[in-house]
């Protein structure tokens, strides 16, 4: 009689190197598949430029681009792609913050602009918030709101607007302060001229227990650090 003997398979946790191959050419590899990917899905459908922003995110994540020989990921997607680093900044941010099926049915640069509104608001709202809520803006002369479904990107950016605009006569003192705080500061860190560098945003809102201004700064790139630290240090000696 013979004995059967059963074989079993074993699952390979990842693909390994091929002989002479290093990891730097496994990641150049993987990296040129994502930037075909990416070229092919750019611009075609609201579905596509979601996929985009999330193959993006993935090499900004592995940080893949420094395998490519450069130091940041702006630097990077300036050279490999032709929308360039705000565009696909812009896909990634959207399509980290929401669901395919909401960046198909309001696009990208609703919910691009929606997002951005939210961030200079002192409420502490959250991305799936904008879908719900009020938008401020003017059909003519008249003020009104609108939801999002309902808005058009001009009306996104006329909130926009009215959330940075100067302090009103609505405004409580301390509420007037934040807003001067936060235009001048924002003025100070406003990327020099003739450089390709992004200015980091400034908020600034009125702190509910305290009384306080609080001061929030988002997006400093590395290298930016030290220009961006020089002017919060100027800021803080005109108290």
């Amino acid at each position: 009689m013979v004995k059967r003997t059963r074989t079993i398979k074993t699952r390979r946790s990842s693909k390994p190197l091929r002989a002479g191959e290093s990891s730097r050419e496994v990641a150049l590899k993987r990296l040129k598949r994502m930037e075909t990917r990416i070229v092919a899905l750019l611009d075609t459908s609201e579905g596509a430029n979601y996929e985009a922003g999330k193959r993006f995110d993935a090499i900004a994540r592995a940080m893949l681009y420094r395998d490519a020989g450069f130091e940041t990921l702006e630097d990077y997607a300036n050279a490999r792609f032709n929308q360039g680093y705000r565009t696909l900044r812009r896909y990634r941010r959207v399509a980290n913050a929401f669901a395919k099926r909401i960046v198909i049915a309001h696009g990208m640069t609703k919910l691009d602009l929606a997002l951005r509104y939210i961030a200079i608001t002192p409420e502490d709202e959250r991305p799936m918030d904008v879908l719900s809520m009020q938008f401020p803006t003017t059909h003519g002369k008249n003020p009104v709101t609108v939801r999002l479904a309902k808005a058009s990107e001009r009306d996104l950016e006329t909130a926009i607007d009215i959330a940075q605009s100067k302090p009103t006569s609505h405004d409580t003192v301390k509420e007037a302060r934040a807003k001067r705080i936060r235009d001048r500061f924002q003025r100070a860190v406003a990327a020099p001229k003739g450089k390709a560098t992004h200015a980091p945003l400034v908020r600034a809102h009125v702190h509910d227990e305290t009384g306080k201004v609080r001061i929030d700064l988002v997006g400093i790139d590395e290298h930016d650090l030290v220009r961006v630290l020089r002017a919060a240090l100027a800021e803080a000696r005109r108290r």
